[in-house]
């Protein structure tokens, strides 16, 4: 039931982590310590064919893998980090192909 309801594509997921994530800032209150990140991660995917991975070079491994580059946006302050947004992308270079396309 979790999983169905995470891979609705009608829900406004971005809206929801932003909502969330301003709820969470308010509560936190003054902190001296603050800034806006933004990560730029390689998440390796295993897998012969599965949709939405392509080649990436890795600069933690220093070699290329199959997976997702992840772009995440976020709040981090000295007792916590708040996702704000996160993007997938998916390069050319031996992507496997999706089968459907995103709805958004």
């Amino acid at each position: 039931m979790l999983y169905d309801l995470l891979n609705r594509e009608d829900l406004n997921w971005r809206k929801l982590q932003l909502y969330t994530a301003k709820k969470l800032i308010k509560q936190e209150g003054k902190s001296k310590a603050r800034a806006l990140v933004v990560d730029d991660s390689v998440k390796q995917r295993r897998g012969k064919k599965m949709p939405g991975v392509s080649s990436h070079f890795d600069h933690l491994t220093g070699r290329c893998v199959m997976g997702q580059q992840v772009l995440s946006f976020g709040y981090a302050s000295d007792s916590q980090f708040v996702p704000l947004d996160n993007e997938l992308f998916i390069s050319q270079t031996k992507a496997q192909p999706l089968t459907h396309k995103f709805k958004d």
